[in-house]
């Protein structure tokens, strides 16, 4: 097997899940349509996204709300070789803003009285899983929660971004991805920093199977989506017959440049990654769904009672480490407030969800393509719509 450390290291950055945090205000936002030109906020959405795709992003989906107004806005396609469009109803991979939905669950079923924040995992985890993490008598399902674990990132691993990206299609269970983590010492005390670690996440997902019983998936069908009222939303490994989720690229001429060991189209044309994107399922990336969808979810989850006490709400919404860590239980927060948000990067595609209780405000969207200047036109396409949504065009 060849070594692609290099490759592997600039992977790893892009797989750190987190969002475009420039893009930020200190101030509430505040949208005020028509603009100064008359336009709708439809409208201008809608110019958004049809210049993203012909800037060069291969499909785009958008949905913002403020107040009783409520947009869907679509361009592109979600897979080239078919042309088949965008539609609002399209299913794309959410990657890491499917731990919200993951923290969502778990603080439900601490609500619902079947666990404790301050529970040692060890008290949830088989001890074959157990013996793969230090200190797993010490760490709590909160600090899992809070990224204060201190458990080594799985994700960010070197030899497992080049077994990762040279098995397409393999489905990974926990105990093969935790195998990749330093079993004998974590990067610092439990509780004592804040560090994002796809791990934790992971062990989340398992923790939730062990409470209730059933799959991950099934776990956040009875206990999110439904209550929630998601209606195109899905376990990533669910066998419900939903509709394919949306293709995903890479340029094939950064992956050829990489030393990648993995075949890419000979003409140049970017490589279809929905093998790999489609094999994600675990509790650091498990959901599929709808920029509509994801809108909702974070609006019932942070601005009703309809899945979470009061008190778990604000627990939710409080920065574990006030000032620094700008990360609550599954969630950023921006500028200590008022904005609440989880994006997601994966192998051919961006998310991201944000809401400001404070001004009746939320958007979501969706994206399927990563890398090279995909990335900078995702961010060009993100900067664009943070413009609207703070109300600076």
């Amino acid at each position: 097997m060849k070594s692609h450390l290099k490759l592997a290291r600039l992977l790893a950055f892009y797989f750190s899940f987190m969002t475009l945090g420039a893009c930020s205000s200190s101030s509430t936002p505040t949208i005020t349509p028509p603009d100064e030109t008359g336009e709708s906020l439809q409208t201008r959405l809608q110019k958004i996204v049809d210049d993203a795709v012909v800037s060069g992003l291969p499909g785009v989906s958008l949905h913002m709300q403020t107040g009783d107004e409520s947009i869907s806005v679509v361009a592109g396609v979600a897979n080239k070789e078919t042309a088949e469009p965008v539609t609002p109803s399209t299913l794309f991979h959410a990657a890491s803003a499917g731990k919200t939905f993951v923290a969502g669950l778990i603080l439900r079923l601490v609500d619902l009285g079947d666990l404790r924040l301050d529970d040692p995992i060890d008290l949830w985890l088989e001890p074959e899983m157990s013996a793969l993490i230090a200190n797993s008598d010490v760490i709590t399902v909160e600090m899992l929660l809070a990224h204060t674990s201190g458990i080594d990132d799985y994700f960010n691993n070197e030899a497992y971004f080049e077994d990762f990206v040279e098995s397409p299609g393999r489905i990974w269970t926990p105990l093969e991805d935790l195998a990749y983590i330093n079993s004998s010492q974590n990067q610092f005390a439990p509780g004592a920093q804040f560090q994002y670690s796809n791990t934790n996440f992971l062990l989340l997902g398992v923790i939730a199977e062990r409470v209730t019983g059933v799959s991950l998936g099934m776990a956040l069908r009875q206990w999110v989506f439904e209550p929630a009222g998601l209606e195109n939303t899905y376990g990533a490994y669910e066998m419900l017959g939903q509709p394919e989720i949306a293709r995903t690229y890479v340029r094939s001429v950064f992956l050829a440049q990489s030393d990648l060991d993995v075949d890419v189209p000979a003409d140049g044309s970017d490589l279809d990654t929905f093998t790999w994107v489609n094999s994600e399922g675990l509790g650091d990336a498990p959901v599929h769904s709808t920029p509509a969808d994801m809108n909702a979810f974070i609006r019932t989850l942070l601005g009703t009672d309809t899945l979470l006490s009061e008190e778990l709400r604000t627990r939710m919404m409080t920065e574990s480490f006030p000032g620094q860590s700008a990360h609550g239980l599954g969630l950023f927060i921006l500028d200590g407030g008022p904005e609440f948000q989880h994006g997601g990067r994966a192998f051919g595609m961006h998310t991201v969800m944000a809401y400001v209780p404070s001004a009746d405000m939320s958007f979501a969207t969706m994206v399927n393509a990563s890398f090279d200047d995909y990335d900078d036109l995702y961010n060009q396409f993100l900067e664009a719509v943070y413009r609207v949504f703070q109300g600076n065009e």
